[in-house]
């Protein structure tokens, strides 16, 4: 069975809008445009009056010759042109400059990592020979000092199986 039916549809009623007496004052020409001279219009004045007939405007000339030029100028695949002598040298020279480039910064990078191994192994070695890791497990043992906590005797067995503290 559908809910719907028991639901009412409530649609918004606009009140009607008040006039504020207020009315919109038409432009003054030329603020925001500079108007055509008959004769003198453009050089490309053909190419303009195809693309807008309709203008009034210098501008909206201008404007839409520079979207045709800009739309109409774009790169189209042709023949490359074959390189000079010195084009050449200069792609040579840069090629050199960019592997001589890599292999320097090859070689510095090993350096750089075998530099900061050989630092991680001394820092390795103090920390066992003297400091925090000294006294562990890897390293030297720690040295019993007695304590009434602690016992100090050894515990074996005798020749009875019995337990005995030395």
């Amino acid at each position: 069975m559908d809910p719907t039916p028991k639901y009412a549809r409530v649609m918004r009623i606009a009140s009607p809008q008040e006039d504020d007496g207020w009315e919109a004052v038409p432009r003054e020409k030329g603020w925001t445009s500079i108007e055509k001279k008959p004769g003198k219009h453009m050089t490309d004045d053909a190419l303009c009056v195809s693309l807008c007939p309709m203008c009034v405007s210098y501008s909206l000339c201008i404007f839409a010759l520079y979207l045709v030029r800009s739309t109409s100028t774009s790169s189209v695949p042709g023949p490359p042109e074959p390189l000079t002598k010195n084009q050449r040298k200069q792609m040579a020279r840069t090629a050199k400059r960019k592997e001589e480039k890599a292999a320097f910064e090859a070689e510095q990078a090993a350096r750089l990592r075998q530099h900061q191994r050989e630092l991680e192994r001394i820092r390795i070695d103090e920390y066992y020979t003297k400091g925090a890791g000294k006294n562990t497990s890897l390293g030297k043992k720690k040295q019993q000092h007695g304590s009434a906590k602690t016992p100090t005797a050894k515990a074996g067995l005798n020749e009875h199986g019995q337990l005995i503290w030395d």
